[in-house]
């Protein structure tokens, strides 16, 4: 009877196939030459691992988001907000009617269209000089600025700089000492791009 298998080699043959494949070495030390078809299934083709590419097609990679330049998105807290929450520095009849527009201004000013450094000393100017002249109400108009072609991004910054400042240029030295109160303006005298100063009595 024939010692051969189905799959037509017999366990002599099967032997020195795997002392050839066993003498068989890489053409380079990096790059393993690929295995050959298992001698005893020659029909079934040799293991191949995914091609770079092909994996590459397999990552799911997130879909980048749309911004519409429309939509702007700021951060940072409008000083009217804190204006509006700050308690009152001064007797609470007088309080209300300058929110509430009530009191005529003594003095006011425009600083629309000045640089920050200009606008600034404008402003240190006027308060100064009012003072001196015993006014106590002032209103500023600071507008409520422009939208730019730069001001469209992930995060802009708010409108209008001059009306972001000048709140905090009240709050430090010179004027500290001379402001008692700090008011968004009403709507009759420039609402959200203006506002209203409050002076202490000249001494």
């Amino acid at each position: 009877m024939s010692r051969r298998k189905k799959h037509g080699l017999t366990p002599e043959d099967l032997e020195l196939w795997k002392i050839v494949t066993q003498s068989i070495a890489p053409l380079t030390p990096d790059r393993a030459k690929p295995a050959p078809d298992d001698p005893a299934n020659p029909g079934a083709p040799a293991q191949k691992s995914p091609s770079p590419q092909f994996r590459a097609h397999q990552i799911m990679r997130p879909k980048p988001l749309r911004q519409d330049p429309k939509i702007t998105v700021d951060v940072r807290p409008d000083p009217l907000d804190d204006l509006r929450r700050a308690s009152a520095n001064m007797d609470r009849k007088t309080y209300d009617r300058l929110r509430k527009g009530r009191l005529r201004p003594d003095r006011r000013i425009d600083l629309h269209g000045m640089t920050i450094a200009v606008a600034q000393t404008v402003l240190t100017n006027f308060v100064l000089s009012a003072h001196a002249d015993g006014a106590r109400v002032l209103l500023v108009i600071t507008g409520k600025g422009r939208i730019g072609p730069t001001d469209a991004g992930v995060i802009p910054g708010r409108r209008g700089v001059i009306r972001q400042s000048v709140p905090h240029w009240l709050s430090i030295p010179p004027l500290q000492a001379l402001v008692v109160q700090t008011l968004p303006a009403a709507d009759r005298h420039g609402g959200s791009g203006a506002y209203y100063i409050y002076l202490k009595r000249q001494r």
